[in-house]
């Protein structure tokens, strides 16, 4: 038989309703059926097939039917088929699985409304215990949903909101959730103890004035008094003197106190409705909720109120604690959780209801964790709390550290529920963490600051610790201090500053740089910025002292004093201005250059000077220039230049020299020097000097011009044309025309100087200046005085292709008319050199040079003047370059010989070969020797050259002896050769080296090198003669001769120079000085070797002379040597073996 069976339950209800009038005592059955009938909460019961058996008068009220109708009816009978699918589905889960159901669900009642309901079910069992059905009861919870919803829909109104906007985001939230007509939030004033005013109020759709009102006489007054009042109707009536509730046209009232958490009324809350009240309880409710909050706000504005000046530049951070709160099944399934859980996610509650706890999002960013909670759980099932610290990812992905319990709820002895509850211990874990860093950074400082720190406790009666820092400055050591105290050492010069420091600390509790001298363990005395606090260190509080010794800088602020004194007096004294100009307001350095100079020039504004710097602007006092702007007396082009150098020198410019007016309006000049002071990207002032530097001016200009013009004639000197050329030249590229320059030098001036004394040159040469300068008056050329007696024409442009030539002929007639010097009628004459840019060069040194070599040129032209021709300038720029060639050329083996040969005329027999040497270049091919041997002659290549040339001449001659071929080799010897003292050694080694018979060996040497230094020429001979070696002058008769000399020294030849001899046969006065040189030869024991043979009459009129040898085209060019044995072999002329 069923517990409770429906039938038996219905039977009953029946029997009772038949008898009403009758006892019911006797009958369990329907004392248990009126029991069920007085519980508010429907109760229904079903068999195992889930077919109703019994329910009281509540159920058959909220779905709308008679206990006939529902008895004998599944819930597909009386409900939805959809709902009744879900209802019937979890009635076969529960009497499967027996135990209780508990869920929570939303019910269309009888009456239209939806319902929010929570099913508890439980099986029953049979005697046998065998599950025949179960019994059910719903809790309608839509009132208190009702209210929830309210309140969250007015939390989140108002909770992102704090203080006065708080406060109207309160009213209007609470106004409209309520259908209130009014909203209101007031507090008493401070001033008055019996009068209100409104924080917020909120009437008819729209935010209202603030007011104050007296509280005598209004249903605030009773509030405040006695609490939570209540007038639904006629609330006027009550209070009649109430403007405020006759301003609103009020007939209901609700208000509630605002009260701190000691309890003070603070203010109140209210509501007002034009309409009597309906809904009182739920109205109350919800204005108690919200005075709650806004008591909160009010306290926590008037607790800023209160810290404000003392905590004005701190920022306070309140952090309230997160406590986490919900309701599991014993499986751990989530039930309920409260709103702080769900926002510490940000989750709705259909998201997470219903899931296993350990699969939310509160747990399942880790595996770890996750089954860590399965476990705590499980031991909850059992009846066990559990408590253990988990690590939650918050809806930021923050993680937060929470302190974590599961508490079981029990029912005759079995769990029917856990509690899960979380604390947030973040901060307090954060908290413990900084403490032991805090704690970590203080020892660090502690121990490596370089102020002096002593740890003592409070009343100092011991000193428990010092740092370095104190050992350095006191020179104690630690054990000699720690566990005394600072009068044990002395530490205190002036006992009365201690007692001023623990006087100053108990009544503040901190101390903060106060002065004091200490003692030093030497005696020294150092004086000391004293800092003190309380620590805990450990857990023991500790009084830490911090001593900076500013000795070193007290006797700074002494010398800075005094070198203020010293700058004060340097700048009253200063014979320059000195000022410092304001930029107002400041400059951003952001701004583009442009605006910066016009922000400079429109802000810049002087705020301190020197009577100097006011002198300058033709003040008496530095006061009269003070506030003015600095640039007032600028000339506009002036301030620009100087504020352009400023800016583009980083805000820095040294003596930039402007031109400027003073208040009379006299030009001035001042050299200004500014230095900028920047400060967080913006430009504040300047500091400056002036000085009037006008008289320096003028005597720079007087120099200037002095430096750049003659003092003589007054033009232009050198340095000017070099200047000006210069300039001109720059322009000539850019334009490509084509400029001039004549170098003019007088001829026999000298004579006139040494005629009629140096003041007649004077003379003389101003007349030409101006009798030039009138003539080249309107025309662009520049007359210019280079010095002596040498003047130039600068032409900077002409187009005209001979111009600078007729140029150069007007000058001349102009200088060959007659000056007059002291009565005298005196005529000169001169000569003018031509260069043109750009064919004779693009600098000014260059053209200068041409112009000077085309000068000495036109001294033997009739016309007076040159051109230059780089083709008769022995001193090219090309042929220094070929110059600088040469000695790379000798290492390298760039130089050739060739052989010229010589032959005996009477016999016409092959005697010998002389060695010319020639150049051949890379890039130039075969140079000539007279295009390099005179300025190796110049410098010392003639020495390494020489060298090069035995070593070949005499290495060729042993090749040839080999091959049976024997001739004579002659060599020519510089005349600078002579002068090398290691000449006679490299002869020596190189005639040992290739074995060369002396007497197959000649030096020719010309009459310059003989009569140079005759007898260091006579000991170098005399050196050779005694090796075997002949001797030989060359172009003889081209030099200057003397008989003794030849006598003098060991020579065997003369040579006659082939300007005598090419012309011999046409010109008798040659063949008659050839004649005499042969006899004069012989006479003297001599042979002779006549060059330049270039036909047979020559050849044959020499062998007539008697002449002994003679060498020259006629009989063959210069060879190379490979070409030699092929020579030798097609010519008549035969050597001798």
């Amino acid at each position: 038989m069923l517990k409770n069976r429906g039938d038996d339950l219905n039977n009953t209800t029946e029997t009772n309703r038949g008898e009403q009038g009758q006892s019911a005592g006797g009958d369990p059955e329907l004392r248990l059926q009126k029991v069920l009938d007085s519980i508010p909460a429907p109760v229904f019961c079903k068999d195992r097939q889930g077919v109703y058996r019994g329910c009281n008068d509540a159920f058959c009220q909220f779905v709308g039917a008679s206990r006939e109708q529902i008895i004998g009816q599944t819930v597909y009978g009386v409900a939805p088929r959809e709902l009744a699918d879900v209802y019937h589905r979890a009635d076969m889960e529960l009497m499967e699985s027996g135990g209780v159901q508990i869920y929570e669900t939303k019910v269309h009642a009888a009456d239209g409304s939806d319902r929010d309901v929570i099913f508890h079910k439980s099986v029953m069992f049979s005697e046998d215990e065998e599950v025949e059905g179960l019994v059910g009861v719903m809790l309608d919870i839509t009132p208190r949903k009702r209210l929830e919803e309210h309140v969250l829909a007015l939390a989140r109104g108002v909770s992102p909101a704090a203080g006065e906007t708080l406060f109207v985001a309160l009213v209007k939230h609470l106004a409209e959730a309520l259908d209130a007509d009014a909203a209101m939030v007031g507090t008493n004033s401070p001033d008055a103890p019996d009068t209100i005013c409104t924080r917020a109020v909120w009437a008819d759709g729209a935010v209202n004035e603030n007011v104050c009102y007296e509280l005598t006489g209004t249903p605030n007054e009773r509030v405040a008094r006695d609490g939570l009042c209540s007038y639904p109707d006629k609330v006027q009536q009550s209070f009649p003197d109430d403007r405020l509730l006759a301003e609103m046209g009020a007939t209901a009232y609700v208000g509630a106190p605002l009260l701190d958490s000691r309890g003070k009324v603070l203010g109140v809350l209210a509501v007002f409705y034009r309409q009597p009240l309906q809904e009182l309880r739920q109205i109350e409710n919800l204005t108690r909720i919200f005075a709650s909050r806004a008591s909160a706000e009010l306290e926590l504005i008037k607790r800023d109120e209160e810290l404000l000046d003392s905590e004005r530049r701190l920022r306070a951070i309140f952090e309230n604690t997160m406590e986490l709160s919900g309701l599991l099944s014993p499986e751990g399934v989530l039930l309920r959780a409260n709103g702080t859980a769900l926002e510490m996610i940000g989750a709705r509650e259909e998201e997470v209801f219903g899931k296993l706890f350990w699969e939310t999002p509160w747990w399942n960013h880790s595996e770890q964790q996750a089954e860590r909670l399965r476990m705590a759980i499980e031991e909850a099932a059992t009846g066990k709390s559990v408590a253990f610290e988990a690590a939650h990812v918050d809806r930021n992905g923050e993680e937060r550290i929470i302190d974590f319990s599961l508490k079981p709820v029990f029912e005759q002895g079995k769990t029917i529920y856990l509690v899960p509850e979380g604390h947030d211990i973040t901060e307090l874990k954060q908290t413990e963490l900084a403490l032991r860093e805090s704690e970590e950074r203080f020892r660090s400082i502690f121990d490596t600051s370089p102020d002096a720190m002593l740890l003592v406790q409070p009343d100092e009666k011991q000193i428990v610790g010092v740092n370095q820092g104190f050992c350095d400055l006191t020179g104690y050591t630690h054990d000699q201090v720690v566990g005394g105290s600072s009068l044990d050492i002395g530490l205190w010069h002036d006992l009365s500053d201690r007692e001023l420091f623990y006087r100053e600390l108990e009544r503040g509790g901190v101390i903060n740089n106060m002065e004091a001298t200490f003692c030093m363990q030497d005696g020294s005395l150092r004086i000391g910025l004293l800092s003190s606090r309380s620590v805990q260190l450990s857990e023991e509080p500790l009084l830490l002292l911090v001593v900076r010794d500013i000795t070193d800088l007290k006797a700074a602020e002494m010398a800075l004093r005094q070198s203020e004194d010293r700058y004060q007096a340097f700048v009253a004294n200063s014979t320059e201005g000195i000022f410092r100009a304001d930029i107002e307001p400041p400059m951003p350095l952001a701004l583009p250059v442009g605006e910066q100079l016009e922000y400079i020039i429109e802000n810049v504004k002087v705020s301190e000077c020197n009577e100097e710097f006011a002198r300058l602007y033709g003040f008496d006092l530095a006061e009269q220039m003070v506030g003015r702007y600095s640039m007032e007396y600028y000339d506009p082009d002036s301030i620009r230049e100087v504020v352009i150098a400023f800016v583009e020198g980083g805000y820095r410019v040294s003596d930039i020299e402007t031109r400027q007016y003073d208040r009379e309006g006299r030009e001035i000049w001042l050299a200004t020097s500014l230095v900028g002071t920047v400060e967080d990207g913006r430009l504040i002032r300047m500091w400056g000097t002036r000085r009037d530097v006008s008289e320096r001016k003028r005597q720079l200009e007087t120099l200037e011009y002095m430096a750049n013009h003659d003092s003589l004639t007054g033009l232009p000197n050198r340095y000017w044309l070099k200047r000006v050329a210069e300039e001109a030249l720059d322009r000539r590229l850019v334009d490509t025309g084509r400029m001039a320059l004549l170098l003019i030098d007088l001829d026999r001036f000298k004579d006139v100087n040494d005629s009629l004394g140096h003041h007649a040159g004077d003379v003389l040469l101003k007349q030409l200046g101006l009798r030039l300068s009138s003539y080249l008056k309107g025309e662009s050329y520049q007359l210019v005085r280079l010095g002596g007696d040498e003047f130039a024409v600068l032409v900077p442009l002409f187009d005209v292709p001979r111009r600078p030539q007729q140029l150069a002929a007007e000058l001349l007639r102009l200088i060959k008319q007659p000056f007059e010097l002291e009565g005298l009628h005196v005529e000169i004459s001169g000569s003018i050199g031509i260069s043109c840019f750009p064919e004779h060069g693009n600098s000014v040194s260059t053209l200068l040079r041409c112009a000077d070599v085309a000068m000495y040129q036109a001294k033997s032209d009739v016309r007076g003047y040159r051109l230059y021709d780089a083709d008769n300038d022995p001193n090219t720029p090309e042929r220094l370059a070929l110059f600088s060639e040469l000695g790379g050329a000798i290492r390298d083996g760039q130089l050739v010989l060739y052989f010229q040969p010589k032959i005996d005329l009477q016999t016409e027999a092959l005697v010998g070969f002389e060695a010319l040497v020639r150049w051949q270049h890379p890039l130039r091919g075969l140079i000539p020797p007279n295009e390099f041997i005179p300025y190796a002659e110049l410098g010392a290549l003639i020495v390494p050259l020489t060298h090069e040339v035995l070593e070949q001449a005499l290495r060729r001659w042993r090749s040839w002896a080999d091959e049976g071929f024997h001739v004579t080799m002659a060599v020519n010897i510089s005349p600078r050769m002579l002068m090398d003292e290691e000449l006679v050694q490299t002869v020596e080694r190189l005639v040992q080296k290739y074995r060369v018979t002396p007497g197959n060996l000649e030096f020719e040497l010309t009459e310059t090198a003989l009569f140079h230094d005759p007898d260091h020429a006579e000991t170098v001979l005399n050196r050779f003669h005694s090796m075997g070696i002949s001797l030989s002058i060359d172009d003889f008769g081209t030099g200057y001769s003397s008989l003794s000399l030849l006598k003098r020294l060991p020579l065997q030849t003369l040579k006659v120079d082939r300007s005598f001899v090419s012309p011999m046969v046409s010109n008798e006065v040659d063949m008659n000085l050839v004649s005499s040189t042969v006899n004069l030869a012989h006479n003297l024991g001599l042979r002779v070797v006549a060059e330049g043979v270039e036909n047979a009459e020559t050849l044959d009129a020499l062998a007539e002379l008697g002449c002994d040898e003679a060498q020259g085209f006629y009989i063959a060019r210069p060879l190379p040597a490979e070409d030699v044995p092929e020579w030798r072999d097609r010519v008549r002329w035969k050597a001798k073996g």
